[in-house]
């Protein structure tokens, strides 16, 4: 999506951490300040829930509610 918005061909909303990560010369990010939160969430293919991905998935669920 980067590409396509650095090469003027569109626009895309993005959680304010791309800025920082993802920074490009060719793409300007302007700040929507009466938007609500993005809210994030963990997602993958139903037939790749090995245990590995499940057990990420409760890490990283555990590490959010212990913040709240």
């Amino acid at each position: 999506m980067r590409a396509v918005v650095g090469a003027g061909e569109g626009v895309f909303p993005v959680g304010a951490q791309t800025r920082r990560y993802y920074a490009r010369p060719d793409v300007a990010h302007v700040v929507l300040r009466d938007a609500p939160p993005v809210e994030w969430g963990l997602l993958w293919r139903a037939d790749g829930a090995t245990a590995r991905v499940l057990a990420f998935g409760r890490a990283a669920h555990d590490l959010v509610r212990d913040r709240a």
